[in-house]
């Protein structure tokens, strides 16, 4: 295995332990201290870095993560909705292979422009734009199946405060990320 390889396995595992601290946290403070429903504005961002530095085996990876975070934290903080797997696993499997085929398609459509946002960072906030939007989608998807919100409180959630944090940060937070990721992977 390469030293590029090693690094992105360790800065994988790094980033997924501070998806779960970040994931905490902002449960823990808006679930106990405002109670209103979360918005996971850093740890999406974290986990959608990680399925966008590596190559297409780690599309799955960041999401992955986040799920079993918050499948880990339901029953720390003793959210009934997301002790289910198929509630707080499934839906976030697919964050990081949207977030990664919308950057990737973004990628080689402008690979040949000269403006750096364009190649640096446009392509990945798309991604992750798109990214955020598949987990608040499938997820109240599988709430809404479950029968643990009803159709109130999906629109509740598309128009409360946490649905624009979270793709607004995401779509911010995780360009800076990941190119953080890749000076760190070439040493800089």
């Amino acid at each position: 295995m390469n030293s590029s390889k090693v690094k992105i396995i360790a800065l994988s595992g790094v980033m997924g332990a501070l998806t779960f601290i970040a994931m905490f946290l902002e449960t823990y403070v808006f679930n106990i201290l405002i109670p209103i429903a979360p918005p996971c504005f850093l740890s999406l961002s974290l986990a959608i870095t990680i399925s966008l530095v590596g190559n297409y085996k780690f599309m799955f990876l960041g999401g992955t993560i986040m799920g079993f975070c918050s499948f880990i934290i339901a029953f720390i903080i003793g959210n009934p909705a997301f002790i289910f797997p198929w509630v707080s696993i499934l839906p976030r499997f697919f964050i990081g292979i949207v977030a990664f085929l919308v950057a990737k398609l973004c990628l080689k459509l402008t690979a040949k422009k000269q403006n750096k946002f364009l190649t640096n960072y446009l392509p990945y906030g798309v991604g992750a734009f798109f990214g955020a939007i598949t987990n608040t989608v499938l997820t109240l998807t599988m709430l809404f199946i479950c029968k643990f919100i009803g159709v109130e409180g999906i629109i509740a959630t598309f128009v409360a405060i946490n649905f624009p944090i979270e793709i607004v940060a995401s779509a911010i937070l995780v360009p800076i990320f990941v190119n953080a990721v890749k000076r760190f992977e070439k040493g800089v």
